[in-house]
């Protein structure tokens, strides 16, 4: 059985963002090179990918932010960019990281 390594926050790596970016022009015809350029891509847009082999195979990404509901305060989770080279679906990765999404950023609902 083939393993596959957890990465995530690699904005600074750009083996590993290009290679995201392609999963992404593969997936959904979505190119990220403009946003990079712009700075978009900053350290509340969080990726968490497995790789195979230095390419992004699957991937799940987290945006932090905070929503004012009623006059609180809340820390809050955007989820996206959700999405599994065809290759390698039907085995369980996106769950995968949505679970590990669940446990790293300490989500809860409200």
């Amino acid at each position: 059985m083939d393993t596959y390594e957890l990465v995530s926050d690699y904005r600074h790596d750009n083996e590993l963002k290009e290679s995201f970016n392609q999963l992404a022009i593969k997936t959904f015809n979505l190119d990220f090179s403009d946003w990079y350029k712009r700075g978009y891509w900053d350290e509340k847009y969080i990726p968490y990918s497995f790789v195979h082999h230095g390419k992004v195979i699957s991937n799940a990404s987290v945006y932090l932010m905070s929503l004012i509901i009623d006059g609180e305060t809340y820390r809050a989770v955007q989820i996206g960019t959700v999405m599994t080279d065809q290759a390698y679906r039907n085995k369980g990765l996106a769950t995968k990281l949505m679970q590990q999404l669940w446990i790293r950023t300490n989500m809860t609902v409200i």
